[in-house]
């Protein structure tokens, strides 16, 4: 969803100023065929609007001398503001920020400009100055290191993370931050729309949001909505209409004409047909809420586990005796002691009864275990990590291994 930006009075007329300068002086070197001459004029002004702190300062030799046979150095510039000046973008970002925070989710934030201009610093520092403090910056630069690098992260809890969406376009699974915050976008409509479904990967149970900050009247706004037209042509490369909110962003002669023959279709028969369709597709479907989703898992697993048990044969999970092995566990080894294995909801838990589950008979006339079935063998889970294999005695085992 993108939302749009109105500077403060001030940061807007010293950036129309500079922004006006800057475009008329580059039309006249491209009119004199100077190759480059716009070279610099989006990152300075794109980010002249994001970092009005450092000013802006844009130079251009000129191939003509002056009377001593210099070249002459022309330069555009601007004024630089307060560091400690937060503009409206910045102030936006921090609500932002703590509206998700305080609904328990985390937050990814999105810079392209990460160099000599150094956005991720910047936010870093203002979401710091303003309180708050579970940020961090992830500029790992190894690949193979960078999954690790997350992973840790979200071990310690960090709630927000601030980086380059070039690091995380492709490969990476953020499933800990739900939103994801362009602050900045790249004008490779590829990184953007990878970036984009780094949070909704198979396992997500919370709902995934996406958020453009947007300056209005400013070259940010030219980028976006270009960002937005090459995304509408890519969907429809793919053969997909865009029905999202960013559709009327990306509206020209190709994507209208697409849009004025599907309604031309949603007209006549064939739109009937694909609503049948789509319907006996999501017959079986359930919808459940965020707040129930994991709810509503958790009992689907055990209704799973439970119809594996009776198409196999064997009785139903004594509920009464689930509850006193692990109260067994706990009161001898402790919570941290008890295997992710003994829960009810784990598919596993279907093969830690296998010493009450009575198999077919062995040719020495004993029953045989579901273990001595699967050919398991039985290992113990120690506390700190080891385990040693048995063979006959499997009273109190937690777990097996292939």
């Amino acid at each position: 969803m993108p939302i749009f930006i109105d500077m403060d009075d001030k940061h807007r007329i010293a950036y129309d100023r500079f922004h006006n300068t800057l475009y008329d002086y580059c039309m006249n070197l491209a009119r004199m065929g100077v190759q480059g001459a716009w070279s610099k004029f989006n990152p300075a002004t794109i980010c002249y609007a994001d970092r009005p702190d450092l000013g802006a300062s844009v130079h251009f030799r000129s191939k003509k001398a002056d009377e001593n046979g210099d070249s002459v150095d022309n330069c555009i510039s601007a004024p630089a503001f307060s560091a400690t000046y937060y503009h409206a973008k910045e102030r936006k970002l921090v609500e932002l920020v703590r509206k998700e925070l305080g609904e328990g989710r985390g937050v990814v934030i999105y810079n392209n400009f990460t160099g000599s201009y150094d956005l991720n610093g910047r936010v870093y520092q203002v979401l710091k100055d303003h309180g708050i403090d579970s940020v961090e910056i992830l500029n790992e630069s190894n690949t193979e290191k960078r999954q690790e690098r997350l992973q840790e992260m979200e071990e310690r809890g960090v709630k927000v993370i601030i980086c380059n969406m070039k690091l995380v376009e492709v490969g990476l699974d953020l499933i800990a931050w739900q939103t994801i915050i362009y602050y900045q976008l790249n004008f490779e409509v590829s990184t953007v729309r990878q970036a984009s479904r780094r949070a909704w990967r198979l396992g997500q149970a919370k709902e995934c949001r996406v958020y453009f900050l947007v300056y209005n009247g400013t070259q940010q706004m030219k980028q976006f909505m270009r960002i937005m037209l090459a995304r509408g042509h890519a969907l429809m490369v793919e053969g997909r209409l865009d029905k999202s909110a960013l559709a009327k962003y990306a509206r020209d002669e190709q994507s209208a004409l697409a849009n004025d023959l599907a309604s031309c279709f949603a007209t006549t028969d064939i739109a009937d047909a694909w609503s049948q369709m789509a319907a006996a597709d999501l017959a079986d479907v359930e919808m459940v809420s965020e707040a129930e989703f994991k709810g509503v898992l958790a009992a689907r697993m055990q209704a799973l586990a439970e119809e594996t048990r009776r198409l196999c044969g064997y009785p139903e999970i004594d509920a009464d005796l689930l509850e006193a092995e692990e109260q067994q566990y706990e009161g001898a080894e402790g919570e941290a002691a008890k295997p992710a294995i003994f829960s009810q909801s784990n598919m596993l838990d279907l093969f830690t009864w296998f010493e009450r589950i009575e198999g077919p008979e062995k040719e020495n006339g004993e029953q045989a275990t579901l273990a001595d079935v699967f050919n398991l063998k039985v290992v113990e889970f120690k506390p700190e990590g080891k385990r040693r294999g048995k063979s006959k005695d499997v009273e109190g085992q937690l777990g097996f291994a292939l």
